[in-house]
This record gives structure tokens, C-alpha cells and sequence, in this order.
């Protein structure tokens, strides 16, 4: 049962990071769409003197969402950061959703602006950032 329930929620960890690139999305834009599509997570709203971002964390606590805010609240970059164990399933993803650059690194394209995305591999987490490209 423990096996069905770690699966299920590897699954719904998996699934809850897809899409997530909502560079240029208003604070309130950005509430608005983690709420309506992802209810599995909960969102905590930082700001310190350095910058300010949103934070939203799975119930299973494998998987966070930070969203940079600009001073105007609006999103500047995104950083997903997920337990390794879901890494390669991720890379799948990311594979299928966009433009393969060179290993570990895609580029997503709308708007007529393009986004840079990379994965980077550490021993207990991953972590994927989304920024525009320079």
C-alpha cells in the first residue's frame, strides 16, 4: 500500500510541475493560475531587501515552484527545484515540451521572446530554471 501511495504521489509530483513557465505573469496572474491548476500546493509569498518571489511546495514535499517577482510584482524567473528521484521523468518532460538545446538545456519560444531552461543535477535534487534568453 505504501508502494501505491509513494507512486501515486511521484506521479502527481511529476504531473504538478509541467507548464510552469510564467515568465511575465502578474503576482495576482500567477496566484490565480496556481490556484485554478494546481490545488496540491500551497503557496508562501517572501520578500526580503534583496528580491521578492512566491513559493509553492507539494503537499508531499517533493517538488517547489519560486517564482522571481521584479519590483512591479511581475515574474522575472522561475525556479523549480524536485527530489531526484523524479529527474529523469522531468527530463521526459522536458524533452517533449520543448526544443532540445544540448544536454540539459532546452529553449521555449512564445510570445516572440525565447526562454532558456536548465537542468541541473545535484546529489538529492534537481533544479530546472526558466529565464529569459540573454
Amino acid at each position: 500500500m505504501k508502494l501505491i501511495s509513494l507512486s501515486a504521489g511521484l506521479l502527481l509530483a511529476i504531473s504538478t510541475l509541467s507548464g510552469q513557465n510564467l515568465i511575465g505573469y502578474s503576482y495576482p496572474e500567477i496566484r490565480k493560475y496556481m490556484t485554478d491548476k494546481y490545488r496540491d500546493m500551497y503557496c508562501n509569498s517572501v520578500s526580503n531587501s534583496s528580491f521578492k518571489y512566491l513559493k509553492y511546495t507539494d503537499n508531499a514535499e517533493t517538488s517547489t515552484v519560486l517564482f522571481f517577482l521584479d519590483k512591479d510584482s511581475v515574474c522575472r524567473s522561475v525556479k523549480m527545484i524536485i527530489d531526484r528521484g523524479l529527474q529523469s521523468e522531468k527530463e521526459k518532460e522536458l524533452n517533449s515540451l520543448y526544443k532540445k538545446k544540448e544536454a540539459a538545456i532546452w529553449i521555449d519560444s512564445h510570445g516572440g521572446r525565447n526562454f532558456v531552461i536548465v537542468m541541473k543535477n545535484g546529489d538529492y535534487s534537481s533544479e530546472i530554471t526558466f529565464e529569459p534568453e540573454k
